[in-house]
């Protein structure tokens, strides 16, 4: 069982940081953590095996991620299709007929999912059980339940979907291939795209650069989807957001392909990510009622809590801030115009 150690915290970390934390489920629906961690803790479980497993590193969980979120929001939740999802209006704004749904719902989902419901909760459980390193944590009939499960994720919210909304929707078989379709192809992209080798003699920056690095992008994604509508066209949001989106994942990449880079810096990038949520949130919950916003507070202190233990925890380690330097002082000098390749681990 203790084996399984890190497999049962993503299964549940995953639906924590993507709904509890962002504000977007409360506190007091905490009863629909396991049928929630059955989607998203399920697929960053697959996700984390199936990139550990082939080698790939972080910029091909982005892109499973990616995959991810079309699965959810396309055939789960089918909220890319559905004009009034669970009573909203999400598609009337920047609404594009050619692909049947919004510019800024996509990317928004896109980049949400790739990011918080997938990446962040992979790099902290990794963090937390580093001792394990890159290692796969299931074996194949591990995989199998696992797959089992999140099929029967998929299923269930799509089945709660399509009674939650009103009018009831449900999207056409030419919406859901689509969808199908465009996961796959960031599958492919996960696998085949890899980051280009480039010899650096740079070292890696500080860990509080990373993660100011990342809170700032974070913040500047979350406040051009959620008050772009204000003040600029659709089109404009949506290039703000991906623009960001991308050269954050560029960035990351670039500076982890530098000598010194180190499991306390992957902490630093994931630790702004989940800072972001800290301001995020309460703007969800401002209606919401005093308990929410209680029940919130007490999860966001966890999760500082959990970064505070995770650094200490890579510093003991050998790994954080504290040893970055001497190693990359080393790794600089040792393998001065070697190339290497970016992993983001």
């Amino acid at each position: 069982m203790k084996r399984l150690g890190p497999v049962a915290v993503l299964f549940f970390l995953a639906p924590l940081v993507a709904e509890f934390l962002l504000g977007n489920v409360p506190v007091t629906a905490f009863f629909a953590l396991p049928a929630l961690a059955l989607l998203y803790g399920s697929g960053a479980i697959l996700i984390r095996e199936v990139a550990r497993r082939s080698g790939r590193g972080w910029t091909a969980i982005v892109a499973f991620g990616i995959a991810y979120a079309l699965v959810e929001e396309g055939i789960a939740t089918q909220s890319l299709f559905d004009q009034h999802y669970v009573g909203l209006d999400l598609l009337s704004y920047g609404f594009v007929p050619a692909i049947g749904t919004a510019g800024p719902w996509l990317v928004y989902m896109l980049g949400v999912h790739a990011a918080w419901s997938i990446a962040i909760p992979i790099a902290l459980t990794e963090t937390l059980f580093a001792k394990r390193g890159d290692r796969p944590w299931l074996g194949a009939i591990g995989l199998a339940v696992t797959a089992v499960l999140f099929v029967l994720g998929i299923a269930l919210t799509c089945w709660f979907s399509i009674r939650s909304s009103s009018p009831q929707f449900v999207a056409s078989a030419a919406q859901l291939a689509a969808a199908v379709v465009a996961a796959v192809a960031f599958v492919v992209l996960g696998f085949v795209v890899r980051p280009p080798q480039k010899p650096t003699t740079a070292v890696a920056p500080r860990p509080w650069l990373v993660a100011l690095a990342t809170f700032a992008a974070g913040s500047v994604f979350h406040l051009a989807i959620r008050f772009g509508p204000y003040v600029v066209p659709a089109a404009v949001e949506v290039a703000v957001a991906t623009v960001v989106g991308f050269a954050a994942v560029a960035l990351i990449a670039w500076w982890s392909s530098r000598p010194g880079w180190s499991a306390g810096h992957r902490l630093a990038a994931a630790a702004g990510g989940v800072a972001v949520y800290w301001w995020v949130a309460p703007l969800l919950l401002a209606q919401g009622g005093i308990a929410n916003l209680i029940g919130w507070g007490v999860l966001a202190l966890s999760s500082l809590v959990l970064l505070v233990f995770l650094g200490r925890k890579s510093q003991l380690l050998g790994t954080g801030s504290a040893a970055s330097s001497g190693m990359a002082r080393a790794a600089s000098s040792r393998y001065s115009g070697s190339r290497s390749m970016p992993t983001l681990r």
